[in-house]
């Protein structure tokens, strides 16, 4: 639609998205919020996690799952199976 005129009759300072005075805030505002819900859910999970069977090699949740800090499985030790 070359050479066509809006048809949108709203003022530009309305399209206008940046605001300077208060981007800053609103992402770190974001980040926060962001940053609140995974920590959240990273202990939801790590409450829930349940292993029956151990892993044949080191994982990272070993470190702070405390069903493998029970069973003595720390973070670089692996299960022998012999």
């Amino acid at each position: 639609m070359v050479g066509r005129r809006s048809t949108l009759s709203l003022p530009k300072r309305s399209l206008d998205t940046f605001r300077p005075s208060n981007w800053a805030t609103n992402t770190a505002i974001c980040v926060f919020g962001i940053g609140l819900a995974t920590f959240g859910v990273w202990r939801l999970s790590a409450s829930k996690e349940q292993r029956h069977i151990a892993p044949t090699r080191p994982i990272p949740s070993q470190r702070v799952s405390n069903t493998s800090l029970d069973k003595g499985l720390s973070g670089g030790e692996a299960r022998d199976e012999d």
